[in-house]
């Protein structure tokens, strides 16, 4: 089996353990991603989870396997379950969890609500291995395979239909940023290659190498961590990989792009225009007229490498955008990296616009003029921006908006401490009125205006008749 065959297989009979769960023990009690590839006991007997006993009495031969007793490893012979299909297998190490036999047995992984519980609930029951958790986050975390958990409720499974537009346009550029820096031949390349190459079907039927140009590969590779890719498919042609998106639906062409765009550049597009392409991209950013990009197979220094660059956004040599469809992320899975704050702010630029998430590519919700103030309760960092996040008053509802770039360089409004009853004016406004409110201290006199006198310690505005 692939890795995507896996994914799939887990995500298709998990009920009470997380899918990324499921998946990195079947990776790591097969082997199937190390140099070795997967075990007999995988490929023979369909047994992806090394589970001992008889399955519907049949029992494999005593194979060798090893337990951790007494502080150290031992090798022994051991008969495990044999399948006749991978199907059964996945199916079979659920309902052993499942079980009331299970429940029982592994009463801490049932009373574990997250990926990290699970998988200490399993160690020194399902394996002896004293460090069983820690290699099933490594894996989790390599292949990114909390991805796999989104709709996932312990005990019902992944709810149907949840995962559609699942992904955020945040995920996407934090997806992206693990792989900036990553030069052609390193052992990061190489792992990007291995892993495309990984899939059942195959564009085309080839297989990438290490020494072709790779940039589509980069945006295939993404697509694939992010479950995106049967989609909007793979490819290692850019050319090939314009045709997917016209079948799609997603292809703008030359279009005012938004943050999470695939960018298709033809260098002879200003002499040759719609001429087969020749690089590609994501957008990451957007300011103005300008866009920044990431790119695989860009150069820095003579070395090819995953990178960063501007553009005009309609610059000669940009052939057009293609535009996925990204998810909106609720307010509580954005709000698991963001930060609370008691902050407010005063917006520095003619008008600066509120989303209803914290992604430029989602809906406008209200545009701040100058001057004008929010209270907010949380930052968050999406997007190469500090988003500043509030409850409105005028609709209950949460909204964002971008407070400064995350190098700082760029700022759209002052952040201050504390939060003030502005009641909706300027914050010009709201200062003139602290002043026209302020008492006196210490029994000094107020200060009068030249309609105002003082009697008695209060003040009379005379009027003329």
């Amino acid at each position: 089996m692939t890795l995507q065959e896996i994914i799939d297989l887990a995500k298709k009979h998990a009920r009470v353990t997380y899918p990324s769960v499921l998946i990195a023990q079947a990776l790591h009690e097969s082997g199937l991603l190390t140099s070795k590839g997967a075990s007999g006991l995988a490929t023979i007997y369909k047994n992806w989870f090394g589970i001992k006993g008889s399955y519907k009495g049949k029992t494999t031969p005593k194979l060798d396997t090893a337990e951790f007793i007494d502080g150290q490893w031992i090798e022994i012979k051991d008969g495990f379950r044999w399948y006749e299909t991978d199907d059964q297998s996945f199916e079979d190490r659920e309902d052993l969890l499942d079980s009331d036999w299970g429940r029982s047995v592994y009463s801490r992984f049932h009373q574990a609500e997250t990926v990290e519980g699970q998988t200490l609930g399993l160690q020194g029951v399902y394996a002896t291995d004293p460090t069983y958790s820690d290699k099933l986050l490594a894996y989790i975390k390599q292949y990114n395979l909390k991805q796999y958990d989104v709709g996932f409720v312990i005990g019902k499974g992944i709810e149907k239909g949840s995962e559609e537009m699942a992904v955020t346009t945040a995920q996407l550029v934090a997806e992206i940023k693990k792989h900036v820096g990553v030069t052609k031949y390193s052992t990061a390349h190489k792992a990007l290659v291995d892993y495309y190459n990984t899939q059942k079907s195959l564009p085309r039927g080839t297989r990438m190498t290490y020494d072709w140009d790779w940039c589509a590969l980069f945006v295939s590779v993404v697509l694939m961590r992010l479950g995106v890719a049967s989609k909007y498919g793979t490819e290692i042609s850019v050319g090939f990989f314009k045709q997917k998106f016209i079948e799609a639906k997603i292809w703008k062409g030359k279009t005012r792009p938004q943050v999470g765009d695939i960018i298709i550049w033809n260098w002879d597009e200003a002499t040759s225009p719609g001429g087969w392409p020749d690089h590609i991209g994501f957008v990451t950013a957007v300011n103005g007229n300008y866009i920044t990009t990431s790119e695989g197979n860009t150069f820095k220094n003579g070395v090819s490498l995953v990178g960063s660059n501007t553009y005009l956004w309609n610059a000669s040599s940009i052939q057009g955008y293609a535009r996925p469809k990204y998810g909106s992320a609720t307010v509580t899975e954005e709000a698991k990296e963001a930060s609370k704050v008691n902050q407010h702010f005063v917006v520095t630029i003619d008008n600066l616009r509120a989303f209803n998430q914290p992604s430029s590519s989602a809906t406008i919700v209200e545009n701040i003029k100058k001057d004008y103030v929010k209270n907010i309760d949380m930052t968050i960092e999406a997007e190469g921006y500090i988003w500043g996040g509030w409850i409105s008053s005028a609709d209950g509802k949460r909204r964002y908006t971008t407070l400064q770039t995350s190098d700082g360089k760029r700022k759209f409004a002052d952040i201050k401490d504390g939060t003030i009853g502005h009641g909706g004016k300027t914050y010009t406004e709201w200062l003139k009125l602290q002043e026209k409110d302020e008492q006196p201290i210490g029994g000094d006199e107020p200060r009068l205006a030249e309609n105002e006198v003082l009697l008695d310690g209060k003040v009379y505005v005379i009027k003329e008749k």
